[in-house]
């Protein structure tokens, strides 16, 4: 008996065993080609580049913030470009954080070069800051980094390798609001990561980040005025766009971004999840009359928004119930009506419409998943435009560098002329004072006239003894012999 027990119990740990083993294995795939990165074409093109030799990194970051700091007119992001390249060390996060934040904000920010862009996502890649990629991923006002396709393509890989779904699905989220389609692998990476993540549930990582509530003075005046900065004015209407942040508004927008230029299942389930969890009833009404077939998950994940709701229209209910013998008639009222408003915020006729929809037997994600191997033309040609572009980046800053040369020297040769002219004018002024005296005379009398000076006429000198015998005489009339 005790032999079949340990047997049984050895069974169960080696059953449990292979089932994480596949999880595992799962979150470990990896769904573009390793050679999709381009690691070598970036080392060589970084090693082969003139300009980011011996690059004093801390040189380079003062230049940097003392010429945005002078507002210096051209080829601020050059500098940008250099030190962001140059930068290999996990300790100048602090240095990258401040010199974008800086140069975001200036004038030359639409100036950005493509490579700096592409530096700073495969820096925090590389050095396992995918938290601080993702913070400068979502402020755009403060950081403005928008990847381009391919970079976009290598973070969703990055993310869901490694099982970091939250990450994943904020990039996806920050193509929805950008409206930026990328492309097939783009689209069907976005999916997969909206997917995994509402699939994962409350396994998931949470949203937003908790954060710490900052501790009070222990000689805190309760009467005094507590003043909070607010970072950014908030528009004094609601976009439905940028100003979303609620995860489900968030990733229902997404979905439907995606969903709409899908396919099939894909396409049908992707927009009804998305509607679902925007509660766009009106709108999952009339999806519903095209929709041909769904997800075998389609419904449990239309169906956690109905869950949640009802789960939040208990929660006031129950809270009304343990205030009931304190609350006023009044204030009962109020509570009740607004649990049934919680509560009757999902239609009724949700649940028995999804039940007559064909449903697919694979989940949305593997669906997803199956059209993953149907992606190797498309990673073909992104491989080789990254190669293009990796390539094309020295050149770039080459001529930002010859450019920004030839501006140095064109504004010397012109100071020197202007040095020099002037010089000449007060040369020939010299030389010529006596030829053009009655001019010279015309042109102080027109100064002196504009400031408002009078010219002082000359006093004729009258001698003492003169004065002594004539003392009734007028000084200007002349004496004679």
């Amino acid at each position: 008996m005790a032999t079949t027990m340990r047997a049984a119990a050895r069974s169960a740990r080696f059953a449990k065993f292979l089932a994480n083993r596949a999880i595992w294995a799962q979150s470990r795939r990896n769904y573009l080609s390793a050679q999709y990165l381009c690691e070598k074409e970036w080392n060589e093109s970084r090693k082969g580049d003139p300009l980011l030799q011996n690059v004093n990194i801390e040189g380079s970051f003062v230049n940097l913030l003392r010429k945005i700091a002078n507002k210096a007119e051209t080829h601020v992001a050059l500098d940008f470009d250099i030190f962001v390249n140059s930068i290999e060390a996990a300790k100048v996060l602090d240095e990258l954080d401040n010199s974008l934040s800086r140069f975001r904000r200036s004038k030359h920010t639409v100036n950005v070069l493509p490579s700096s862009i592409t530096a700073v996502v495969r820096y925090c890649l590389k050095n396992g800051f995918e938290d601080k990629l993702i913070d400068f991923l979502e402020d755009r006002h403060n950081y403005g980094i928008f990847p381009d396709t391919q970079t976009i393509n290598i973070m969703l890989d990055h993310f869901l390798t490694r099982n970091m779904l939250r990450s994943a699905a904020k990039v996806a989220v920050h193509m929805a609001l950008q409206e930026d389609e990328g492309n097939q692998i783009s689209k069907t990476l976005s999916l997969i990561a909206c997917a995994r993540y509402l699939s994962a549930g409350s396994k998931a990582a949470p949203w937003k980040k908790e954060e710490p509530a900052p501790e009070a003075a222990e000689d805190d005046d309760d009467d005094e005025i507590q003043y909070v900065r607010v970072p950014n004015i908030t528009n004094p209407w609601f976009d439905d766009h940028f100003d979303l942040t609620d995860p489900n508004d968030l990733l229902g927008k997404t979905l439907i971004f995606f969903g709409r230029v899908s396919e099939g299942a894909v396409r049908d389930s992707a927009i009804l999840i998305g509607m679902a969890r925007r509660q766009k009833w009106d709108d999952f009404r009339k999806e519903l009359r095209t929709v041909t077939e769904i997800s075998s998950d389609t419904k449990s994940l239309c169906l956690d928004r109905i869950s949640a709701q009802a789960e939040a229209a208990e929660e006031v209910s129950s809270e009304e119930k343990s205030d009931e013998a304190e609350a006023t008639p009044e204030d009962g009222q109020k509570t009740t009506e607004g649990a049934a408003a919680v509560g009757s915020a999902v239609p009724e006729w949700v649940k028995a419409e999804l039940s007559k929809i064909k449903t697919n037997k694979a989940t949305l994600t593997e669906l997803l998943e199956k059209d993953v191997p149907k992606l190797g033309s498309v990673e073909e040609a992104d491989i080789q435009t990254l190669r293009e572009s990796i390539r094309s980046y020295p050149e770039r800053r080459r001529s930002e560098k010859s450019d920004r040369d030839w501006k140095i020297e064109r504004d010397t040769r012109f100071e020197a002329l202007k040095k020099r002219k002037e010089e000449l004018l007060k040369k020939e002024e010299l030389l010529y004072a006596f030829e053009n005296w009655n001019k010279i005379e015309m042109i102080l009398t027109e100064v002196q006239a504009a400031r408002g000076e009078t010219k002082k006429t000359e006093e004729e000198y009258i001698p003492p003894e003169v004065k002594a015998r004539f003392p009734n005489r007028d000084r200007t009339s002349k004496v004679r012999g």
